[in-house]
């Protein structure tokens, strides 16, 4: 996981513990084990460039923009 990686998935973590009240480390098992943690560890997608705003709403709304 690279240094930018990291930063996507904290990211994430914190909005999804956020938008759906869940503890920390609730939401962090719930970011890695979600259909976004492959596709922002896929370097060669378009994805992992995406806003974490967008990230996020992929997570939330199971769709991407």
């Amino acid at each position: 996981m690279t240094n930018q990686t990291f930063c996507y998935m904290k990211r994430l973590i914190l909005g999804i513990s956020r938008e759906k009240g869940l503890s920390v480390v609730d939401a962090l098992f719930e970011a890695y084990h979600s259909f976004v943690s492959d596709l922002i560890d896929d370097y060669n997608g378009s994805f992992y460039y995406d806003p974490p705003q967008n990230i996020l709403n992929a997570y939330l709304y199971t769709e991407i923009e």
